[in-house]
Order: C-alpha cells, then structure tokens, then sequence
C-alpha cells in the first residue's frame, strides 16, 4: 500500500462521508447498539478525551473503552 494516505485525500469526500454519517445516525439509530474498544493503549485515553468533546452525548453513551491496564488473565490452579 504504497503512497495511500488516509488523510491525504479529498476533503468533498470526507464531507460527504460524514453528513452520511450523521443522516445515518438520525434516521436510524438503532443500527449501533453499542462500541467497545477493548485493550487499548495508554495514550489513546487521551486522544479519545480530546475528541469526546466534540461528539454528540448520544454516541458517548453508546461507547465504551476498556484500557489495557489490568486486563490481565488471572493464573488458572495446576489440575
């Protein structure tokens, strides 16, 4: 994938792309039920703060993050 560039194309595009988004969001919002992201790193804590600010209250109650940080597995007894 050499040259391709996610932020580096039209910007009609990227409008189009989100009036879609948003029209979808409308009209049909019982299409998302709920986004977890899970195992995310440190930093992206963050970035979602930062961009949490500018989205709607009705997508943040549909989001959850679920950091990285003590998600370890517990140690399962020898059987």
């Amino acid at each position: 994938m050499a040259g391709f560039s996610l932020f580096g194309g039209d910007k009609r595009f990227y409008q189009a792309l989100g009036d879609s988004s948003k029209k979808s969001a409308e009209y049909y919002p019982q299409l998302l039920g709920k986004t977890v992201m899970i195992n995310t790193p440190g930093f992206f804590r963050a970035v979602w703060g930062a961009f949490a600010v500018f989205m709607p209250k009705s997508a943040l109650e549909k989001t959850a993050v679920c950091p990285a940080t003590g998600t370890g597995l517990a140690p399962t007894p020898d059987a």
